[in-house]
């Protein structure tokens, strides 16, 4: 190995066969770090597996003899940090493939030699492992290669493969669905499918909606030939056609024209026979030119229908063929195709759910294309000789026959909304792609499960306004403008109750209110808290401000006290989230906080846990505590306990008590 040392200046020419060796969890894996962390949006597999749960020891190693000046250290995985410094001792020999290393642990101050690296990622993990100088400024930076992460428990990995299963499913048949993937462009309906069909303009965006469209407009079609047939679009025109001149019926100045044209069929004429005077020679027409009036299909109607099936069978092969053939349309998940290790793993549960949605839509895809090709096949000699024309450069023309006559007024209709996707869709796995780490796969499910509860409760996108969309927040140096995938702002209603839900706010500690969001921050610092979701509940008589955040965590972890820690991440959320924030609308703090846990544990449910002596009696009219939201777990619960909907007793406000529950 190379003998070049890094020194806390920063030598430009350090080793590129650093390694990182990670030791617990379910074994012991190596990690070459390679030099820079370029990003070019692909994997680069790296053997071996680390389990979500696991705990850790670091160590760092290096070819024998070099010299490491470097004391401190930062690790990154997915974007969360581990301030670690090297241990004093005698440094560790080991073999790294054939080769001789030396090395040392890494330590951190608060959390001690075996970390938990890997608890908020999954699928494929990268690590970001920079050298630091004594100010704490990077001064040289590695990374690692993809790794594959699990859940080290069967059954989180079936809570995470339910939760894909829901969020990669069909939002044509999931209202929910449609309101959580919307960007407010028209109503629940600008940003249709980020999973499958990406950011269009405005139009419903999916591969199924876009097969939908297609087999419509097919079905128009088919259901049209019969007519077709007997009584197609038409017109006469004139045409001229060589005959005999013995076959003539007429001799006039067009005919002598042609013939002055084409002298070449003019013969000398026999004794007798009527002729041509011309240079003193008597000629004779061998053959004339007609005029004859001929049907003719080659109208715009018919241009239309043809071109539409020559479209679609361009459109639904080249689909067809991208989804059986081309490895790039699994990008950046297609490289766990063949990873053993994958199984449990968010792109081993992802990859086998969309490629088996893909490749029923590309089954499905083939069967339209046959009647597409059926269709113009028999189209093409009951309307022959028709001009072959682009219908995506410019909208189509509602001419009188296309507003009279019934077959063609239904292939209109279902053309032009075929024609309203644009490009045909491809997925781009945009969500797939987002939620890399395992707290924003539980959040934007979360979100969904919120959204799905309220709507199975009759509540619909509020008339009248801007319901359901995608807001930006002004960006700060800490949080960026929006990064959100999904919409983010919903305004609901049932009646006389209105629920407005803000996922990931941004409440500042001044006087913007963005997107409706009336919370202000009270006190620590100027940059703004982000909570994952504020609700605010309005039922005529008042108004209530609920905070919500979702923990990918047991629900017992959160109510404790771990070492180096001065409080828990209740009591943290507490302070932040309740005592540090006050709505504008009302001049009062929050009426509740509920922290949602995502994994399972001994105990679920924590209600009644905000009794604290600074809350008044008013507040607490409306518990707050952790509740488990998961698969197979009904959220309506919830909604009972912010007043949104009334519990079984028949209450309206402040739900069941802890004795209820049975906690």
């Amino acid at each position: 190995m190379d003998s070049t040392s890094s020194s806390a200046k920063g030598a430009q020419a350090a080793p590129s066969r650093f390694a990182v060796r990670l030791k617990g969890g379910t074994g012991q894996v190596d990690l070459p770090l390679l030099r820079g962390c370029e990003e070019d949006g692909r994997l680069h597999l790296q053997k071996g597996v680390v389990t979500q749960d696991g705990q850790y020891e670091v160590a760092l190693l290096f070819p024998k003899g070099c010299q490491i000046a470097a004391r401190r250290f930062r690790v990154e995985v997915n974007d969360e940090a581990f301030d670690l410094y090297r241990e004093e001792g005698a440094l560790l020999q080991t073999i790294v493939g054939s080769e001789v290393c030396e090395g040392f642990q890494l330590k951190s101050e608060d959390r001690g030699t075996r970390l938990r690296l890997f608890a908020l990622a999954y699928g494929y993990v990268r690590l970001r492992v920079a050298f630091l100088d004594e100010r704490g400024a990077e001064v040289d930076v590695f990374r690692t290669k993809d790794i594959t992460c699990e859940c080290s428990q069967e059954v989180n990995a079936r809570d995470i493969e339910q939760m894909l299963a829901v969020l990669l499913g069909d939002p044509s048949k999931d209202v929910a669905l449609r309101w959580l993937l919307s960007d407010g462009g028209r109503g629940a309906r600008g940003r249709y499918s980020v999973i499958e069909g990406g950011f269009k303009r405005g139009a419903e965006r999916s591969v199924d909606t876009y097969l939908v469209a297609t087999e419509n407009a097919l079905d128009a079609i088919e259901a049209a030939i019969p007519s077709l047939k007997a009584h197609a679009a038409s017109r006469i025109v004139p045409s001229e056609k060589v005959i005999p001149a013995r076959e003539a019926r007429r001799f006039g100045a067009r005919e002598a024209r042609w013939l002055a044209r084409n002298p070449q069929a003019l013969r000398p004429a026999v004794p007798g026979e009527r002729a041509l005077a011309c240079g003193g020679g008597r000629y004779a027409p061998e053959s004339l030119s007609a005029a004859q009036a001929k049907r003719s299909f080659d109208v715009y109607e018919n241009q239309v229908v043809l071109a539409f099936l020559s479209l679609a069978i361009c459109q639904l092969t080249d689909f067809a063929d991208r989804v059986s053939c081309d490895s790039r349309l699994f990008s950046p998940l297609d490289a766990a195709a063949d990873d053993e290790g994958s199984s449990r793993s968010f792109s081993g549960i992802a990859l086998r759910i969309l490629r088996g949605n893909r490749l029923v839509r590309a089954e499905r895809a083939k069967r339209l294309r046959g009647r597409a090709l059926r269709a113009k096949k028999l189209l093409s000699s009951v309307l022959p000789h028709v001009t072959s024309i682009d219908i995506t450069q410019a909208p189509l023309r509602r001419t009188p026959t296309f507003r009279e006559v019934h077959a063609y007024s239904k292939i209109f209709s279902a053309v032009d909304r075929f024609l309203s996707f644009g490009e045909s869709p491809y997925f781009s796995d945009g969500l797939a792609i987002e939620v890399v780490r395992a707290d924003r796969l539980y959040e934007i499910y979360v979100l969904y499960c919120l959204l799905s509860a309220l709507e199975k409760c009759g509540f619909a996108p509020k008339e009248g306004e801007r319901a359901v969309y995608a807001g930006a927040y002004d960006p700060t140096p800490k949080y960026p403008a929006n990064p959100s995938p999904v919409a983010n702002v919903f305004a609901l209603e049932r009646g006389d109750v209105a629920v407005r839900m803000w996922y990931e706010p941004a409440i500042y500690p001044d006087a913007r209110e963005l997107n409706g969001c009336s919370l202000h921050k009270t006190r620590g610092g100027t940059n703004p808290v982000t909570p994952d979701f504020v609700i605010k509940v309005n039922d005529g008589a008042g108004s209530s401000a609920f905070v919500l955040d979702a923990k990918y965590s047991r629900a017992d972890s959160l109510t404790r006290v771990y070492a180096g820690e001065s409080e828990s991440r209740w009591e943290a959320c507490v302070g932040k989230y309740l005592k540090g924030v006050v709505d504008g609308e009302t001049g009062r703090l929050p009426c509740g906080l509920w922290l949602l846990s995502g994994l399972r544990g001994e105990r679920d449910c924590f209600v009644g846990l905000d009794t604290l002596p600074w809350l008044t009696q008013e507040r607490r009219t409306f518990e707050s505590g952790i509740m488990p939201v998961r698969p197979g777990v009904d959220v309506s619960d919830l909604l009972v306990h912010m007043g949104i909907i009334a519990s079984e007793g028949g209450r309206r406000q402040g739900g069941p008590t802890a004795a209820d529950a049975g906690v």
